[in-house]
C-alpha cells in the first residue's frame, strides 16, 4: 500500500484538496482532525495535559480551553515541549492505526494530510510527498482575504513558516492551485488517476488480509516495518541539503520568536 504525504503552506488550498480527495473516495487521514480527537474529554491525552498544566485549561463542560492553554505555552518553550511530548505521540499512534485500518481493508493507497509534514520527520517516511502549491503573491492575497488581515499581519504569519518555494525541494509531486475551482478539480482527477495507476492492484495486501493468522498484531508489525521503516527516505535526492536547510530555518525562526515574542 502506498502512503502519500499531503502538505502545503497556509492559504495554499491544502484543505480544499483534501476535501476533493475524500469526495473521490480516497482514504484521507487528517492530522488536524486527529489532533482534536486525542484531546477530547475522557481521553488519556487530555488527562495527562490537565495533570501537567492544571484544571485551569478546562472549560465548564470538561473540554480543553485552547486559548487558556495557549497563553501558558506561548512564551514558554519548555512548557511547549512538554505539551508536544504528550500530544505528538498520541497523534502519531492514531495516524498509524488509521494507516493500519486502510491496509487491513486492502486499500491500494492512503493519504496523510499533515500541515507540518516537512517541518517534522514524517516526510522521510511516506512513499511520496505531494505539495499543494500556489505562488507566494497569490498565497499572501488569499491569506489577507481569508483572515481579513493587513499585509503586515499576513506577511508575519507567512514569515513564521518555511516559504512555499523552499518546500518545493521536498516534493515528489505538486498540485498547482493557482487557478480556479474547475481547474483544481481537473488536476485532482488526474492526480487520483495517476495514483491508482501507480499503486496497481494490491493483490498481495488483499491476500495477506484474508490469511487466518493467530494474531492480528503480526500483520500490524508487518505493516509498520514494511511501510514506515523500509521506505525511510534517506535516499531522496538533496536529502542532506534539505535537512541542513530545515535546521537553519528552525534556528532562524527560534531567534525571531526570542526577539519578537508577539509573532504568531
Amino acid at each position: 500500500m502506498l502512503v502519500i504525504g499531503l502538505t502545503g503552506g497556509i492559504a495554499t488550498g491544502k484543505s480544499t484538496v483534501s476535501k476533493l480527495l475524500k469526495e473521490r473516495h480516497v482514504p484521507v487521514i487528517d492530522a488536524d482532525v486527529i489532533a482534536r480527537q486525542v484531546v477530547e474529554p475522557g481521553t488519556s491525552c487530555l488527562a495527562k495535559i490537565v495533570k501537567k498544566f492544571g484544571d485551569g485549561i478546562l472549560i465548564s463542560d470538561g473540554s480543553l480551553d485552547r486559548k487558556a492553554l495557549g497563553s501558558i505555552i506561548f512564551k514558554d518553550e519548555q512548557k511547549r515541549k512538554q505539551l508536544n511530548a504528550i500530544v505528538h505521540p498520541a497523534v502519531r499512534r492514531a495516524m498509524f492505526w488509521g494507516v493500519a485500518k486502510c491496509w487491513l481493508k486492502g486499500e491500494r493507497f492512503c493519504v496523510l494530510d499533515v500541515p507540518l509534514l516537512i517541518e517534522g520527520p514524517l516526510w522521510k517516511l511516506v512513499y511520496k510527498v505531494v505539495l499543494v502549491y500556489c505562488p507566494p503573491d497569490i498565497q499572501l492575497q488569499r491569506l489577507m482575504l481569508r483572515d481579513n488581515s493587513s499585509i503586515e499581519d499576513a506577511s508575519s504569519r507567512l514569515d513564521s513558516q518555511i516559504p512555499i518555494n523552499d518546500k518545493l525541494r521536498y516534493a515528489d509531486d505538486r498540485i498547482d492551485n493557482s487557478g480556479g475551482v474547475e481547474e483544481l478539480n481537473a488536476k485532482i482527477d488526474a492526480f487520483v488517476a495517476g495514483l491508482r495507476k501507480e499503486a496497481g492492484w494490491s493483490w498481495v495486501c488483499r491476500l495477506l488480509c484474508n490469511i487466518r493468522t493467530k494474531s492480528i498484531y503480526g500483520r500490524i508489525l508487518y505493516l509498520y516495518f514494511s511501510v514506515f521503516v523500509s521506505t525511510e527516505r534517506t535516499w531522496s535526492p538533496g536529502y542532506a541539503q534539505g535537512c541542513e536547510h530545515l535546521k537553519q530555518f528552525r534556528s532562524n525562526l527560534h531567534e525571531k520568536h526570542r526577539r519578537n515574542p508577539g509573532i504568531d
